[in-house]
């Protein structure tokens, strides 16, 4: 026993003593302070974060002396808050200050530059003429409203239907235009674009995207002789592709907060945001 549990990285006596839960504690607060702080405005994330922070330095003097593993715990859970609160808000006001978001509150039209962030991928829903079909993850790099180009670094989704879209790879750069949107249960997304016609101007990928593409490409093929939901399970739980991924099949795993098996970027979350009419 002592053996088995040596090679697996775990000391054999600890496992006759009870666990240490006392990361418990900072990992539950980090994570509600993240929910928390995505569901209000900046300022009173930086806020949270200063008086968590304050707070910290207070009661590591004052209870430490007393109960130093207490006062550890405590600090820990507290600085874990201050820091995701801090860096949640420098992300959401990023996104809500770029010229994306301002286009889009707006809903105006614009050309734009952007790079690929994630495999394109069908959109959920019932398909229909007229619909944009593919949802394609990118970064852009500026925005050009009535003549006049703003750099812009912002999360945006452009939605498509263009098939030439569903050829992009990460790391791609293209230039398109399209109706931005304001994105309404996402604050880390600065924009839906709606987009009519191809990608225009589109760099080459690297060659480690390249070769990414086809193994993505050649375990699509070989799952397709699969039936469902097992043909899209394959490329989702071993690569991240969800691109065969039924949405019955998706929402069972949201459903069960399973999810994250399915992708590492967890952008299967944000679906139902994408499945608008």
């Amino acid at each position: 026993m002592s053996a088995v549990a040596t090679w697996l990285g775990t000391d054999a006596l600890g496992l006759r003593h009870p666990p240490d839960l006392r990361l418990l504690l900072p990992a539950i607060t980090a994570w509600l302070t993240a929910l928390g702080a995505l569901s209000t405005p900046p300022r009173a994330a930086w806020t949270f974060a200063a008086v968590a922070g304050c707070v910290a330095v207070g009661v590591y003097a004052w209870i430490r002396p007393t109960g130093e593993t207490v006062a550890l715990t405590v600090v820990a859970a507290l600085v874990c808050a201050a820091t995701v609160a801090a860096v949640t808000g420098v992300h959401v006001s990023r996104e809500a200050g770029s010229a994306a978001a301002r286009t889009a509150d707006l809903e105006r039209e614009a050309e734009f530059e952007a790079v690929v962030r994630e495999d394109p991928r069908s959109r959920s829903g019932t398909p229909r003429p007229g619909r944009a079909e593919w949802v394609i993850g990118s970064r852009t790099a500026w925005v050009r409203v009535d003549g006049r180009e703003h750099a812009s670094r912002a999360r945006v989704v452009v939605l498509a239907s263009d098939a030439r879209w569903r050829g992009l790879l990460p790391g791609q750069s293209f230039r398109a235009r399209g109706v931005f949107l304001p994105t309404e249960d996402d604050p880390l997304t600065s924009a839906l674009v709606l987009v009519r016609g191809p990608p225009e101007q589109v760099t080459e990928p690297s060659g480690l995207q390249s070769l990414a593409g086809r193994v993505r490409a050649g375990l699509r093929q070989a799952a397709s002789a699969l039936p469902q939901p097992e043909r899209g399970l394959l490329p989702a739980l071993v690569v991240g592709d969800v691109s065969l991924l039924r949405e019955e099949t998706a929402e069972d795993f949201r459903a069960t907060g399973m999810s994250h098996l399915l992708t590492v970027s967890g952008d299967i979350l944000c679906w139902p945001v994408y499945s608008l009419a």
